[in-house]
């Protein structure tokens, strides 16, 4: 795991199932300044998520995703309990990396 020293304004992070809370909180304690980008795959989620005021966006890995996960650049991905969703798990695994920043 690289040092909170690593990224002098913070890392720019991805959660990849939303509705799994418990990393939002671990990245605010060892990275305060994290730009954490939040996506969920189900409706459901997403809308308990905004309801409690959590800025969420709505889709999936491999789909067309919304400008600010498209474009990339991410120091740090975290995905949990969503490849085995996922009809190719290559090929999902493949769209992630190619949402990481370069290096």
């Amino acid at each position: 795991m690289p040092r909170p020293s690593a990224f002098a304004r913070g890392p720019r992070a991805i959660l990849a199932s939303a509705s799994y809370n418990a990393p939002t909180a671990a990245m605010a304690l060892r990275w305060p300044s994290t730009d954490l980008v939040r996506l969920e795959p189900s409706a459901a989620a997403t809308a308990t998520a905004q309801a409690l005021d959590r800025p969420v966006w709505r889709g999936m890995i491999g789909e067309l995703l919304p400008e600010p996960i498209a474009s990339g650049g991410f120091d740090l991905i975290y995905s949990v309990h969503v490849v085995e969703h996922t009809p190719d798990h290559a090929g999902f695994l493949l769209n992630l990396a190619a949402l990481l920043a370069p290096g």
